[in-house]
């Protein structure tokens, strides 16, 4: 389910890097006019979903897109753009996935929908306010993304609220 683009992005076959890990990388993503950078550590796996294998869960937040079945696991599709402002736009027949790894703790193993996987790259390739604002705000409300900036994924991004039912009223 990785295509080779995704996979030569993971692997830092893009371009010639300085840094001399994997780990110390930026998965840059596209998500309607926001970037997402995603520490490479935060990733497991980059997946393309068809829309025909995604089961909705029709009362959970509208973020959930729904449920896909990957490597005998059940993954939570999480679509950020909706946290952020309320659009519905129809669904492309298939879905660019960021896997969450192990190192996001409870929300390892959950997918977040972006539009495109675009790079990958070093902390001195992002602009420098990205890694010193993120590691200022990790404690306190987090905002609305400034359009046309790259924001560090973090994963106070998905609020708690997310995994609760709506109940019908």
């Amino acid at each position: 389910m990785i295509d080779a683009a995704a996979e030569g992005l993971m692997q830092g076959e893009t371009e010639l890097t300085t840094s001399p890990s994997l780990q110390d990388r930026y998965i840059l993503t596209q998500v309607g006019d926001q970037q997402f950078a995603f520490p490479s550590v935060c990733v497991a796996e980059i997946l393309l979903i068809e829309r025909s294998q995604i089961l909705a869960l029709p009362f959970y937040d509208a973020a959930i897109l729904g449920v896909v079945h990957n490597h005998g696991r059940i993954v939570p599709l999480v679509e950020i753009q909706r946290l952020f402002k309320k659009t519905s736009g129809l669904m492309r027949e298939t879905v660019n996935v960021v896997q969450l790894s192990q190192e996001t703790e409870h929300l390892a193993g959950i997918g977040i929908v972006v539009d495109q996987i675009l790079d990958n790259r070093s902390p001195g390739q992002l602009p420098d306010d990205v890694l010193g604002v993120a590691a200022s705000k990790l404690s306190g409300t987090v905002s609305s993304p400034v359009q046309g900036s790259i924001q560090l994924f973090r994963p106070e991004l998905l609020s708690d609220r997310l995994w609760t039912p709506q109940y019908w009223h």
